[in-house]
């Protein structure tokens, strides 16, 4: 026969979980405040970077497609890849400066 009980094994740790996602409004309004601002600085960044690599990559498909020859392809392609290593080092040092930002403001505030 199947064992039919519930696994309760797993429950604690989904608990624990919830509890890590609940602590910036239990320990106080302001670091509330600056968790939430944080996140939105942080969230707002990373959507425009990722909304202009998207306008970038189909214009590099663009270009890809309309070339002439298999030379030319690579050509854009290397370039592509070229541009989008730096965009993302670009970005990973915006948003450590967000980071680094966050964690002044939180500071002063705690």
């Amino acid at each position: 026969m199947a064992d039919t009980k519930t696994k309760t094994q797993d429950k604690p740790a989904a608990a624990a979980g919830m509890g890590l996602a609940a602590v910036p409004w239990t320990v106080g309004g302001g670091l509330a405040a600056t968790w939430l601002e944080s996140v939105t600085r942080m969230n707002g960044e990373w959507a425009g970077f990722i909304a202009g690599r998207l306008k970038s990559d189909a214009e590099a498909q663009h270009q890809i497609f309309a070339c002439g020859s298999p030379l030319e392809a690579q050509m854009l392609s290397v370039r592509f890849m070229q541009r989008a290593v730096d965009d993302y080092l670009t970005e990973a040092a915006r948003i450590a400066a967000v980071g680094m930002r966050v964690a002044q403001d939180a500071e002063t505030r705690a």
